[in-house]
């Protein structure tokens, strides 16, 4: 069983979370911001079929195992300046660490670090997930 983790947070599609100290050559424990999406989420987006964009990801695994098809995934923030002002979004959680769990559209994944300085989503299965709750309901009390 993986570690259990501290926190336990939900996300929805284009919510953002903060996650601490992701700047490893950094002193002064920089943060960097990222947002989830998903196949289903992207579809709706583009007003295309959500089941049939699922089918055809999960295919795609099969079929093309080393592209990278992932059901879920996590992207850093971008930066951009500009002369017109935009509303930012506060992100749903801030100082989140490698190793919490989050649960997005159903589904409990593991927070860890991937190559390019990317946030990894590793899932986690149900009794995982009551184990984590448990030890969160400890830490609580």
């Amino acid at each position: 069983m993986r570690n259990i983790t501290k926190k336990i947070i939900e996300v929805k599609a284009n919510d953002t979370i903060d996650v601490k100290g992701f700047y490893k050559r950094s002193a002064s424990g920089l943060q960097k911001t990222f947002y989830f999406y998903s196949v289903v989420s992207y579809a709706l987006d583009y007003n295309e079929c959500p089941i049939e964009a699922y089918e055809r990801c999960l295919q795609n695994q099969i079929d093309f195992p080393y592209n990278g098809h992932k059901t879920h995934w996590a992207s850093p923030k971008t930066v951009m300046l500009s002369s017109t002002p935009i509303e930012r979004k506060k992100p749903v959680a801030v100082d989140v660490e490698f190793g919490d769990c989050v649960k997005f559209e159903g589904r409990w994944f593991q927070l860890g670090e991937d190559y390019n300085d990317n946030l990894s989503l590793t899932e986690v299965t149900q009794d995982e997930a009551t184990a984590i709750m448990k030890a969160v309901n400890k830490i609580k009390e």
